[in-house]
């Protein structure tokens, strides 16, 4: 009876070798398996980045010509940057000088000053035909452009900014429906402006109503001088800061 113990013992045992032999075996076959669909999942991974910063290098270069008629030679690209995420592609250049710029989905901050100063004039049309600055002397100080959803927003404008001249395209941002679907919530200004007058509005919450006329307009910031009527002499009161998007506005004096 013993020996049939020792006998079933053995079986048992050998049964059990066999099972953990097998079972390492699998093992080795899915380590070896899920070995191989990493570095396929690498490769596929540096190949989208390859083909993504290729393709994102050549519009880039396309746009620089068309946009700006600037050829390979005269640019130089400092930094390219790619994530799986498509907002977070773009590229860092120079161009005639130390100062670099961002390029991202067709938008850029290079040359963006010419754009700034129309559109202080643009502006300043606009303002010129609100109540809120009837009889007041208006001075549009500073303008600056965002692009929202990009690595960086400041001072980024849509290529398309070039093709035409500030105030064209901001006239028909407001009357294109297509180029007011694309750009409203993307595209936006902030603006600075000096008022000069012998009485200072009590609120700028009428200025709200801005937000009508020109919705891509963020932020207003009116900084507000009384004007003594016989020495013509200016004395700072208080600035306003309008913010369009939040609908309301701050008094700091």
């Amino acid at each position: 009876m013993g020996s049939a113990i020792k006998s079933a013992a053995k079986g048992v045992l050998r049964v059990v070798k066999y099972f953990f032999i097998v079972v390492l075996i699998l093992f080795f076959i899915l380590a070896v398996v899920a070995a191989v669909e990493i570095s396929n999942y690498h490769t596929q991974r540096d190949e989208e980045k390859a083909n993504a910063l290729k393709k994102q290098r050549e519009q880039f270069q396309a746009d620089m010509q068309k946009y700006f008629g600037l050829e390979e030679s005269d640019y130089t690209i400092v930094e390219e940057h790619y994530r799986q995420a498509s907002i977070y592609t773009y590229l860092v250049f120079s161009c005639g000088g130390e100062e670099e710029y961002y390029y991202s989905k067709s938008c850029t901050d290079y040359k963006t000053e010419w754009f700034c100063e129309e559109a202080c004039d643009w502006l300043k049309k606009v303002f010129e035909k609100t109540e809120w600055f009837a009889g007041m002397e208006t001075e549009v100080q500073k303008v600056e452009t965002g692009w929202e959803n990009a690595v960086k927003e400041e001072n980024m404008l849509p290529l398309t900014c070039f093709e035409e001249s500030a105030d064209s395209f901001l006239s028909e941002l407001l009357s294109d429906k297509k180029k007011q679907k694309y750009h409203f919530n993307q595209f936006y200004l902030t603006c600075e402006v000096q008022i000069n007058a012998s009485e200072i509005p009590d609120s700028p919450k009428e200025l709200l109503q801005l937000k009508n006329t020109v919705p891509f307009l963020r932020t207003l910031t009116v900084h507000c001088y009384r004007v003594d009527p016989e020495t013509q002499e200016k004395v700072f009161v208080k600035s306003y800061k309008v913010l369009f998007d939040q609908g309301e506005y701050g008094i700091y004096e």
